[in-house]
């Protein structure tokens, strides 16, 4: 297949393994997206807690590529409609040439052990 090709098809599987994960919403439309992008947010869930409780495992960030170092929601976000709460537990990645089928499955594991830590901790 083409690298777009490709990466779609890895884009796809990451976000049916993160939309398995309780309340985990995609953020945009499940079609007509860039190959290489996913963005999720996942409710009670803080961003900044999520990316301390990955532990650097997966290469994320929170809010949009233009709103990276930034405190507060993305002003990117909240013009998608999303609340101050939604955009707080907002999570972007990224996929590249070198993204293979076995990191998307450790990214998934990853982030769904991330999502349930946080989760208990704020309990």
């Amino acid at each position: 297949p083409t690298e777009p090709a490709r990466l779609a098809a890895l884009r796809d599987r990451l976000i049916d393994g993160l939309l398995a994960l309780d309340g985990a919403h995609l953020t945009g439309p499940r079609t007509d997206r860039l190959p290489h992008n996913v963005h999720v947010r996942f409710p009670d869930v803080d961003s900044a807690a999520l990316l301390m409780a990955l532990r650097q495992e997966v290469a994320a960030s929170s809010g949009s590529a233009c709103h990276t170092g930034r405190k507060g929601p993305s002003h990117v976000l909240t013009a998608l409609g999303l609340s101050d709460e939604q955009a707080a537990g907002a999570l972007r990645l990224g996929l590249g040439r070198d993204t293979s089928e076995g990191q998307v499955t450790q990214a998934i594991d990853a982030i769904r052990r991330a999502v349930h830590e946080v989760r208990r901790a704020s309990r």
